[in-house]
């Protein structure tokens, strides 16, 4: 049996990768740095290829390292930077550099949004919290206003962890703690297609969405990506966004109730 995991940190200045069995020995750690993109005041960008090209690398890293065989590792997990907003083409290929949660450009779009509900606190109440430039909406109103060329073009949208799940795995898909910055229903678990249509964006390019502990879904590791990884057939990918990885750092430490643990980006 599998015994081994490969978790990726994927953040804004690089990406940090550890190897470890089931009880959290470490056996292996490798990290890389990449650019965040600044074409603009207001504006953060970065190239897909930069998180994919890490994973990759130092996937190959920590397995080198530690002498574990590729036969051994049971998944490959994320946890990533949110509210990215790659735009996808139908050919799976990414139309433009990734909008990163850095970015602010959207400040107009997110109180024009809010203005269709009569202001922020009536948004706040029927979609749960207030829009701010740096959000996803906005950002794809943005998208659509100002490059429309892309925003018509794209079949979907991907986050971080979307694409690399897609680059793995061949599914274009969004994990449900990503999608609650970009509007979802809590209760429906689903997108807030209402409020998403009335905004003037098109519900078709907002992708299937996915629990991060869903790994049929998402599926083995497809194999022409398999050697580039360094992972073995039968291993899958799985994700745990910022906001899920934080729940699980609690459980990982024993945070009884009425502790405090604060978990902070750089």
């Amino acid at each position: 049996m599998p015994e081994y995991i490969v978790a990726h940190d994927v953040g804004t200045g690089g990406n940090k990768a550890i190897l470890m069995d089931a009880e959290g020995n470490i056996y292996a750690t490798a990290s890389i740095p990449y650019p965040v993109h600044y074409p603009r005041p207001d504006w953060a960008e970065q190239e897909q290829e930069d998180w994919w090209g890490a994973v990759t690398s130092t996937t190959r890293q920590v397995m080198e390292r530690s002498g574990v065989s590729p036969r051994d590792i049971l998944a490959i997990v994320h946890t990533t930077q949110l509210l990215g907003i790659l735009p996808m083409g139908p050919d799976g290929r990414p139309l433009r550099r990734a909008i990163i949660w850095l970015d602010g450009r959207a400040p107009q779009q997110a109180e024009r949004m809010m203005r269709k509900f009569l202001g922020p606190k009536v948004f706040a109440a029927i979609a749960g919290a207030e829009l701010a430039g740096k959000d996803g909406l906005p950002k794809l109103l943005w998208l659509k206003e100002n490059e429309p060329e892309v925003y018509n073009g794209m079949s979907c949208f991907l986050d971080v962890n979307g694409y690399l799940i897609y680059r793995a795995t061949g599914r274009m898909v969004f994990e449900w703690s990503c999608a609650s910055a970009f509007g979802f229903d809590l209760k429906k678990k689903d997108w807030l297609r209402g409020i998403i249509r009335y905004v003037g964006l098109d519900l078709a390019k907002f992708p299937p969405l996915v629990r991060s502990i869903d790994r049929a879904p998402l599926g083995q590791i497809r194999g022409r990506q398999i050697h580039r990884i360094g992972a073995h057939r039968e291993a899958h990918t799985a994700v745990a966004p910022l906001r899920a990885q934080q729940i699980d750092d609690l459980e990982f430490v024993n945070a009884p109730i009425r502790d405090i643990f604060v978990a902070l980006g750089s």
